[in-house]
């Protein structure tokens, strides 16, 4: 059985990311997350979608991250 959601951890070795890459994607809003107490659990969905399109993980243009 596929998992409905990963940890950040997790999702960080999906998309092929480091851990604190994926830590920055989802403070700054890239990488969508569903809090549960203090977890962070990231949708299979939103991995599905990003991996086709993995531009949106980068930073926008003019941003300071």
């Amino acid at each position: 059985m596929e998992t409905e959601t990963y940890s950040v951890s997790q999702a960080a070795q999906v998309l092929g990311i480091g851990r604190n890459a994926a830590y920055e994607a989802v403070r700054a809003g890239r990488l969508k997350c569903l809090r549960v107490g203090v977890k962070c659990r990231i949708p299979r969905a939103v991995i599905q979608r990003l991996l086709e399109n993995p531009r949106a993980l980068r930073p926008a243009k003019g941003s300071d991250a």
